[in-house]
C-alpha cells in the first residue's frame, strides 16, 4: 500500500542521513576526545561521556526532527490556505507515530555513538 511505502521511504532516508551523521560525529569526536583526555578522563569515563552525549543529541534530534516534520507542512498549508484560498490540510499524526520516533531515536543514537567511537579509536590509534 501507499502508506506502507511512505514509511519505508522515511526510514530509508533516515538511515542514509544517519550514515552521514556518523561520519561528521566521528570528526567532531576526535577533537572532543583529545580535550577530555587532556583533562584526565579515563577510557571508561570517556565511553560514558560519549554515550551520554549520544543520548542527549539523539533525543533532541528526534524531537526537533519530528516536530519540524509536522510543524513545517502544517504552517505551509495554513499560509497557502490563507493567501491562495487552498484547502487547509491537517497535520499528519498517526497512532504508531511513537514507534517512528523511537526508531529515529535508536537510529540517531547508534549513528552518533558509532561515530564517536570511531573518533575515539582514531585518537587512540594515533597516540
Amino acid at each position: 500500500s501507499s502508506a506502507a511505502s511512505d514509511v519505508y521511504k522515511r526510514q530509508a532516508m533516515a538511515c542514509m542521513a544517519g550514515f552521514f551523521l556518523a561520519g561528521s560525529s566521528s570528526l567532531e569526536a576526535r577533537r572532543t576526545v583529545k580535550v577530555l583526555a587532556s583533562v584526565g578522563f579515563t577510557f571508561r569515563s570517556l565511553l560514558f561521556s560519549l554515550m551520554a552525549l549520544s543520548t542527549i543529541l539523539a533525543v533532541s534530534s528526534a524531537i526537533i526532527g519530528v516536530s519540524l516534520g509536522i510543524l513545517v507542512p502544517t504552517l505551509i498549508s495554513a499560509v497557502m490556505s490563507i493567501f491562495l484560498k487552498l484547502p487547509y490540510i491537517r497535520p499528519m499524526a498517526y497512532e504508531s507515530m511513537y514507534l517512528d520516533v523511537l526508531w529515529y531515536f535508536l537510529l540517531l543514537f547508534i549513528c552518533f555513538f558509532t561515530g564517536f567511537i570511531r573518533g575515539l579509536a582514531d585518537v587512540i590509534s594515533r597516540d
